[in-house]
């Protein structure tokens, strides 16, 4: 049987720095980080990164995506 790497899901608010964010990245199986600005579903507005290999094929926007045609 083959072994698969683990699922993994780290996530960090936006004040690390670009660099912080490339050796997390590189430590997490180079995976780039998605930013979300959670003002849209927390408390607190505040912009944060995350790194994940979860599956991210019936995933659906929260509100429809902006296009430079609005």
């Amino acid at each position: 049987m083959e072994a698969r790497r683990p699922c993994i899901f780290y996530g960090n608010v936006l004040d690390a720095s670009h660099e912080t964010w490339k050796r997390i990245s590189q430590f997490l199986y180079a995976i780039a980080p998605e930013y979300v600005n959670t003002q849209f579903f927390l408390a607190l507005s505040r912009k944060e990164g995350y790194i994940h290999n979860l599956p991210k094929d019936y995933r659906s926007n929260l509100f429809p995506a902006v296009t430079g045609d609005n």
